[in-house]
Parts: C-alpha cells; structure tokens; sequence
C-alpha cells in the first residue's frame, strides 16, 4: 500500500546482522570499561580471593612454624641450661667424693681422736691437692673445737688463706654433719666462689656418729668454667647474684624468670639464644647465675623453610589461578563475551532481524537461542505496531477522524460525517447534540468522559485526551480517542470547545497483543535470571578434569614424587575436592525455590527413619545413640524435608565432643500458629493421629508442630545464632570439621519455603538444639484442589 506521507514510509529493509560481524568502531562508544568487565571482575574476584586465602594461610602458617621452631629452640636452651646445670653438679659430687673419703678413714678418724697428729703432713699435703683438686680443708672435732686449715693453689702449689666464711661455714655445719648428714653446695667468699662439702668424721666401718666434722672447698676459677663450658660445648659466664655489677638483662631475668625453676631461657637478639641457671648457696639463697649462649640455628632453619613455603605456596598458587582463568575464558568468559558483543550490536543496529549464533550444546547456546526466539516475537510485535501506524496515518491523510465543533454559548454542535461514520450511521444524518453524543458513549465511561470536559473547561488541563468505548447502530463496541481544547473570550470564560475523535480499536488491539508478548518477554527475562545457575553448572567440569588428572598423576607418579611432592599434589586435589563440594551445596541451595515439589501430605516418622537409614555407617562409627519420638504428617516437600533432617543430624554427628559418644534426640510436640517470636516448646506430644492434617483447614487455624533435634555435641556461642544461618559463615576452621559452612542456611531456606521458621539454642561445650516450627498444612490458593 502506497502512502503519501515519508513519516510514515514502507519498513526498512532489514539486514541480517551476525555478531561476529559487527565492526568494534560502531560500538566503541557503547563497550564496557575493562575495569568493570566480566573478565575484569572474574580475574579481579579469582586473584582477590587467592590473594585473601594465601596471605590468611601464609600468616597462620608463618604464626604456628616460627612458635613451634622457637619453642623447640626454647627446649634446647633450656636443655643446655639443665646440662650447665648438670656439669656444676658432677664438680660438686667429685668434690663430696674426696671429702666422704678421707672422713670415712681411719687416719682422719684417729687424728680427730688425738692419735695421729702428723695426719695432714702425712696425708694432705701439696701434691694431695692437687690430685684431688681442692683449695681448701678444715678439721674439726665432735666439740667444735678447729684442729686443722689449710689452704693451697694446687696450680702454683703456693699457699692460701683459709676464707673465714668457708671456716663459718664449717664450724656451722657441725650441728648437722653429727647427725650423719652431708653439707655441700655453693659458698661465696670474699675470695672468690667456691664448692664446698662437709661430712661426718667417721670410722672405717662408717657407722655411729661422726667424732668430728671435715670439710673440703674449691675455687670455681676459670679452668672450672673453661671445664663447664666444655661440658656443654658453648660458652658460659659466670656472675654473683647480689653483684653491683650485675647486667641489667641478668637483674630482669633473675627477677621474671627464676619462680619456681632454677634454669631459664631468652632471646638476645635474631641470631643468639642464651640459657641461665640460678645456682643456690649452702643456706639456699641465690648465689650465681651461670649464663651459656648459643647461636640461633633453629630459628634460622625455621626463617629458611617459611621462605621456601612461601614461593613455593605462591608460585602455585599463581599457576592454579593461571589454569582457572584459562579454562573458564576457553569455556566460559569468551563465549559469554560473544554474546554479550551480538546483543550489543543488536541493540545499537536497532534492527531486531539481528540474530545470535553460538556453537555448541551447553546452558548459553541455548540462552541465545532464546534470545533469538525472543527477538523473533519482538519483531512480530514490531511488524504489527508498524501496521497499525499506518493505518492511523491512512486515517489521518483521508481526514478519516470524526470532527466535532460544540459552541458553548448556543449550545449547539457539529458533527462531520467522519464522526457519524465510526458510530456506525454511515450517511444517514444525527441530531446534532450533547444528548445524541452522550447517549453513544458506553454508560461505564461516560462519568469519566464527562469529568475529562469539566477538568479541561475549568482550566485545569491543557487540552482534552479521553478514551472511551461508544456504542454503534447495531450495538457493537468500539474504543475512541476523543481529543479537543476549548477556546476562551479575553476574561478566559470558555466560548467554544472543539477536536477529533478517531477510532482507536485496532491499537488496542495491537496493544492487548503488546500486553501478552510483554508477559512472554517476562518469562523469558526471568530464564535469563538463572543464567548465574546455569553457568555453575560449568564451573564444576574443570574441577572434574582436576581431580581426575590429579588422580592420574598420583596413580602414575606416586613413587617418583617425593614427599613434598606428594603433598603438593594432595593439596591440589583436597582444594579441588572443597571447591566441587561448595559449587553443589550452592547449586542445591539455589534449587530450594527452583525446583521445589508439590506440598503433599508426609509422614516425617518413616521420612526421618529413612535418613538414619542412609546415616547408619556414620552413626556406627561416632558410636551415637538416636533417640526418635512420635512425628506428625504435614504437607512438605519431601525431598526437601529429606534435605533439612539429613544436614541437623548430620551436623550433630560431626560436632560431637572429643571422647565423647553423640546422643540425639528428635521429638515433636504440637503448638497453636506461630508466635511473634518464633519459638515453640514441648509442652504437648504429637501422636500419629492428632498429627493428620485436616483438608479444611485454613493458613490462619492451621495448627503447627515444632520438631527439636538436640545434641550433646561441642555447642555454640547464642552470640552467634544469626551467623551460623547464613551462607559460608562457619565457627570452625575448615581443619577442624569439613563443611561448606552452607548446611544450615539451607536448612532455613527450606523451612522459610514451607512457611516455617528455624532457630537454635546452645551453651558451649553442651550440646545444641535446633527447633524448627512447620505448619501442618499449606495454605490454598483460590480454586487449588485439595491433595
């Protein structure tokens, strides 16, 4: 059909448009940004998360490896101290060993007796001392009284004089020695420090009381430091407890360090550990403090190995990450960008004959293929509203819009034969005026009609714009537009009102038509809301090759991998193993309002039997005992319902306490619609038959039953109860105990999806109970069949 007017030409001709054709230039100005890209943000999510997950990793690691190596390298020095300590001992029981010899001789014994008085020129003369390897000697007898000192440099054999502490400390030790007990130990002197020893002068036969007191004493010089030190293989200083010259870091140590212990150990610096032991004088006050350091090779070998960890953690890393951007670009991100570039072009052509073509079987081969359905239907709804334009441009070149003209002063009102025409009259001619018009316009209209005139007359709208249904001559029903504006005097009072009226009924039409392929471009907006699911789908297919190649790879190399190796690779798979866990516990978290079931009548005794049925291997080996009471029959989803028993008791055989054996109970108890605050208790039982739902029930009498699972597991903190039903949010280390940290939040999502609520309640350390509250019946909808 010819039309007069190029406003209203023929339809373009429309080219087929590929998206693979289209030209980068048309579309530089309407192309993403890369930084808020899709490959942007996979790769800034995917090096985010690794970033997150290594520092995180890499901290605790780094916190646990230099505790535990400077723990173990504590241990040593204390080791080394207790071997100081160990050495100053063997000195003083060398030291006691000469002196219970010569107390226990006859020799001594007669000379304490007054019968040998040449014993010390006879016995301990020079040489003596210096075999044994003393500097000082006292005789006393049973009364006290001193009967011989004498003291020597066994080094230079050159005399020295008896220190008066060592001979106080002799004569004082007589009142002890006499009852048959030895007196050794330390003993500072203003001399120097010294070992002493003191035991009971006895007969050769070694019983009775001793008849005198001898006590032997040695200096603690530098040969016997030189000696310790290499006993120990480090070097070791030796200061007095009570010195004015005491170091500062010493006074701190003796003050912090030595409670209850006599050796202790700290760190001076990033390569020197020293090692300390508080030795006692002979009254057991601090005397000394021995100081032994070392070098920090142990801490070192810990730095070592934390550096090694980290490359080593992190170039794989980086490699893993690598392969998941490389698979998900080659699977996922270039095919989304294909058809991302196509509806981009489609929408810059303006042209909907444009289609998508993707290759392939998978989820988005077939999202193009709706959008190209979806394109076929917009088209054709394009094609009509074009027809319909044409049409009104038709009826406006052929001054087919009815005219009418009212003066408001006479009252009187033209009508063209246009006008008369589209009620129906043809030729024939009408009364002009208002009643003959409003007598035409649909009784359920004409209010409305009538107050569009007195809002336009009054001056409150611009102009006149009305639809409205009129009735023909042979009492069909057609829709109008009836448009008009009033003409006012110079005092503004209305003198005249005219305008058109056209006849509107095919674009209604068009627009009913409109209306329903809006509804199934709804539907089709809504397929391409489960994109984000449906694509998960292929997130799981690289994790797949994964854990198999890692399958092969241990079945193959397992013994030309060292052990490292192998742990790399163990690693790698329990990594795999994790993500391909939490990609299902997300898809069967979105599939709850998804892919629900009919709500049918449900017994949750055999239901939850069911689930201890298919539990039976864990309950065996936890060694629980399960405790299951009358349930009700209500209208569920029973493979949700299935769902939610098997994550609560589940997680009641994973969160059990060390040593401990589960015990879980499930009871019932039914309860009037819910409270405000959700919670329910167990003040009635549910027997099988007060549990049958009741057909006519309604949503607002319905009763409800609230189901408990409770535990003695390891418990929670209630500070936590919002937390532990949402998504990945866990209150245990993934070491701990293995989950997603999504079982519950499914858990709740069920239940919400029955119109239920779900909580908890727990003390740590004393079990947990979940109280799920579950109406016994469905509400119906209008005109719903009764199951």
């Amino acid at each position: 059909m010819a039309i007069a007017s190029s406003k209203f030409s023929s339809p373009q001709k429309i080219l087929s448009l590929h998206s693979h054709e289209v030209q980068e230039g048309q579309l530089a100005a309407e192309s993403p940004k890369p930084w808020v890209g899709l490959r942007f943000k996979v790769t800034f999510i995917i090096a985010g998360s690794f970033a997150i997950l290594f520092l995180t990793q890499f901290a605790v690691v780094r916190t646990i490896l230099l505790n535990n190596f400077g723990e173990a390298e504590n241990d040593r020095a204390l080791t080394n101290a207790a071997r100081l300590q160990n050495a100053l001992a063997n000195e003083v029981s060398r030291l006691s060993e000469s002196a219970r010899d010569y107390s226990d001789w006859n020799e001594t014994y007669q000379f304490v007796e007054g019968r040998n008085p040449n014993f010390m020129e006879s016995q301990l003369y020079d040489d003596t001392f210096a075999h044994i390897k003393i500097n000082t000697v006292a005789i006393s007898n049973r009364a006290g009284k001193l009967l011989a000192q004498k003291g020597l440099d066994f080094y230079t054999n050159q005399p020295l004089p008896v220190p008066s502490t060592f001979l106080g400390h002799h004569l004082s030790s007589l009142k002890t020695v006499k009852s048959g007990q030895r007196v050794q130990g330390v003993l500072p002197s203003s001399s120097g420090v010294m070992l002493v020893t003191s035991y009971p002068v006895l007969s050769k036969t070694g019983t009775g009381q001793g008849n005198g007191v001898l006590s032997m004493g040695r200096y603690i010089d530098a040969q016997m430091i030189k000696k310790l030190s290499a006993a120990v293989q480090l070097p070791v200083t030796l200061y007095l407890h009570n010195s004015s010259d005491l170091p500062q870091e010493l006074r701190a140590i003796a003050k912090n360090k030595f409670h209850n212990t006599t050796i202790a150990a700290q760190v001076l610096g990033e390569n020197t550990i020293a090692s300390y032991v508080q030795i006692s004088d002979v009254r057991g006050k601090p005397a000394l403090i021995l100081k032994a350091e070392n070098n920090r090779k142990i801490y070192t070998y810990g730095l070592n190995s934390l550096h090694y960890y980290f490359w080593s953690t992190l170039l794989i890393g980086l490699a893993f990450c690598a392969l998941v951007l490389g698979l998900l670009e080659r699977f996922i991100l270039s095919r989304l960008s294909h058809l991302s570039e196509g509806v981009r072009a489609i929408g810059h052509q303006g042209t909907l004959s444009a289609r998508i073509y993707l290759t392939g079987q998978d989820e988005l081969t077939h999202l193009g293929k709706t959008i190209n359905k979806t394109l076929d239907q917009l088209l054709a709804v394009q094609q009509a509203l074009q027809n319909s334009k044409e049409r009104y441009a038709l009826a406006v070149m052929g001054a087919n819009d009815g005219i009418w003209d009212w003066n408001l002063l006479t009252r009187t009102v033209y009508f063209s034969p246009r006008w008369q025409k589209i009620l129906g009259y043809g030729d024939a001619a009408l009364e002009p005026s208002l009643e003959t018009w409003f007598e035409h316009v649909h009784p359920a209209d004409l209010s409305d009609f009538k107050a569009a005139i007195d809002v336009h007359l009054q001056g409150m709208s611009s102009h006149l714009e009305h639809e409205h249904r009129i009735r023909q001559q042979d009492g069909t029903e057609r829709w109008v537009m009836c448009r008009g504006s009033v003409v006012r005097d110079p005092q503004g009072t209305p003198t005249r009102m005219a305008g058109s009226l056209t006849d509107i009924s095919d674009r209604k039409t068009a627009v009913h038509l409109l209306a329903r392929q809006a509804e199934e471009l709804a539907r089709s907006n809504e397929e391409l809301e489960q994109f984000a699911y449906i694509a998960s789908h292929d997130l799981q297919e690289p994790l797949r090759k994964i854990e198999a190649f890692g399958d092969r790879l241990k079945h193959k190399y397992e013994h030309t991998l060292d052990e490292q190796g192998l742990n790399y690779l163990a690693r790698m798979q329990n990594a795999a193993g994790r993500m391909r866990t939490l990609i299902q516990d997300l898809l069967a978290f979105s599939r709850i309002t998804t892919q629900t079931h009919a709500f049918l009548p449900l017994c949750l005794s055999t239901l939850i039997q069911d689930v201890l049925s298919d539990l039976e291997v864990r309950i065996q080996e936890t060694h629980a005992q399960v405790t299951l009471g009358p349930m009700p029959t209500l209208e569920a989803d029973a493979l949700q319902m299935r769902q939610l028993f098997q994550n609560l008791i589940g997680n009641a055989l994973k969160f059990q306490q060390p040593g401990l054996s589960p015990q879980i109970i499930i009871e019932s108890s039914l309860q009037p619609p819910l409270k405000n605050d959700g919670q329910c208790s167990a003040d009635q039982s549910v027997t099988q038959s007060a549990a049958q739902p009741s057909t006519h029930a309604s949503a607002q009498t319905t009763p409800f039953c609230c189901i408990t699972v409770s535990d003695n597991g390891i418990g929670f903190d209630e500070k936590y109860l919002d937390r532990i039903f949402k998504v990945f949010q866990r209150l245990h280390g993934r070491n701990e105990y293995e989950g997603t940290g999504i079982g519950l939040a499914v858990c709740t999502k069920i239940v919400e999806h029955h119109g239920g609520t779900l909580t908890a309640k727990s003390t740590p350390g004393s079990g947990a109970t979940f109280m799920i509250h579950l109406p016994l019946q469905q509400p119906k909808l209008e005109g719903e069949p009764t199951p």
